[in-house]
């Protein structure tokens, strides 16, 4: 193992314990300590899927379901990481990356054998591919058992391009080692939504209002979810958008992971 590889696994390890140890302690991320100018609370801002960011705002004030996408966080406008929260930030990305290459998942067909599955089936530019074991299971940012993998069709067949992470329950608000870096979001619907084995589903409209064909009704808003990108997403590692030009699609795995797993790894 490279001293790079080594010293982003170390930094990985120490946040939040090794493999065999994160399926058991994943699930219990402590608060974070407030740090100055940075009080703990709870801070949104709407987005929409044309490019839009609003203001962030405490989530006392948020309103309105005019927007569909919610940036969630703890930490208030201007709140700056703290080098700790920089290196976990940094470390997780790189060590979800190389259990991608571990798994085997840059393979499409091997994260399938795996158990990921079209989160929509009959959508034809579907990106997202949920586990449903790792959906129910009481881990939570655990990179070995990723809720979903995010794939995009390319002229070189789908590519794996990052991992959305999903929290264990509704309502549960996403923890943030990589304080105001790794930022979470929720999706607000017009309609209440339905929700089975942690998957989203729409409601439908009947003479007796809405009803859920699978699973049950949760309201107007989703679980949150966190996205982390292999890719260079213009936003960063961890933006909300799923918003990829070609170029970037075809550039590929950003070059400072695909150092981590040379040779192989990444396309």
């Amino acid at each position: 193992m490279s001293v790079q590889v080594l010293t982003a696994v170390l930094i990985f390890l120490v946040g939040s314990g090794s493999t065999a140890e994160s399926r058991q302690e994943s699930a219990s991320f402590s608060v974070p300590e407030a740090q100055e100018g940075c009080g703990i609370d709870w801070w949104v801002r709407e987005r929409n899927w044309q490019g839009y960011i609003g203001e962030w705002m405490p989530a006392s004030e948020l309103k309105t379901r005019e927007y569909p996408l919610i940036e969630s966080s703890q930490y208030p406008p201007g709140c700056k990481p703290t080098p700790d929260q920089e290196a976990w930030a940094r470390a997780f990305v790189e060590r979800s990356y190389l259990s991608a290459v571990e798994h085997g998942w840059f393979d499409f067909d091997k994260g399938a054998a795996d158990g990921f599955v079209p989160y929509k089936p009959n959508v034809r530019n579907e990106n997202h591919f949920v586990n449903v074991e790792f959906s129910l299971d009481d881990d939570i940012l655990n990179p070995d058992r990723p809720e979903y993998l995010m794939y995009y069709k390319t002229e070189k067949g789908m590519q794996l391009v990052g991992y959305m992470y999903f929290v264990r329950e509704l309502g549960e608000q996403g923890p943030q080692p990589g304080g105001p870096l790794t930022v979470w979001h929720y999706h607000q619907f017009e309609a209440p939504g339905c929700l089975d084995q942690m998957q989203l589903f729409s409601s439908k409209s009947g003479p007796d209002g809405y009803v859920c064909e699978r699973g049950e009704m949760i309201g107007n808003e989703s679980p949150e979810m966190l996205h982390v990108w292999f890719v260079d997403h213009p936003e960063g590692p961890y933006s909300t958008s799923m918003s990829l030009k070609p170029e970037i699609l075809a550039k590929g795995i950003r070059d400072d992971l695909r150092e981590l797993a040379r040779p192989g790894g990444g396309w």
